[in-house]
């Protein structure tokens, strides 16, 4: 079955998104350009290309997808085997941004997002702009 407009401009706008964090955590992990950086939740250091982006909170919903502040470089085992590895998941949020922060996303979590496919192409060009830049 083929994908509709909408699924197409999600799934490029997710692509040009975890491609963004899993760099971004790349810089943030060593202060200066490298193509290693820690999983989140167990420490391993991998390539980026190898790690994923990890959401913090389960299902992926609209309201949370694209936060920054929700997705951190995750590797593999941690992410897909071990569920998201939740429990040093929380651990790593709440040392790195407090729980403030944790319960905001929370609440965000509750709230219903609609994107439109032009909302998704915003996203799109957002995100690989900001790859190209840390990517230099």
């Amino acid at each position: 079955m083929a994908k509709s407009p909408l699924a197409k401009a999600k799934e490029k706008a997710w692509k040009a998104f975890s491609m963004f964090i899993r760099r971004r955590d790349c810089l943030l992990e060593n202060g200066f350009r490298t193509d290693y950086a820690k999983c989140c939740t167990c420490d391993t250091v991998q390539h980026w290309r190898s790690l994923q982006a990890g959401h913090f909170i389960d299902g992926r919903k609209n309201s949370t997808l694209f936060d920054e502040r929700a997705c951190h470089a995750q590797c593999c085992k941690c992410n897909m085997f071990n569920s998201g590895n939740k429990v040093q998941y929380f651990l790593f949020m709440e040392q790195k941004y407090g729980r403030e922060v944790i319960d905001q996303l929370l609440r965000q979590n509750n709230e219903t997002r609609k994107y439109t496919v032009d909302d998704f192409n915003q996203i799109t060009a957002q995100y690989k702009a900001k790859f190209a830049e840390i990517d230099k």
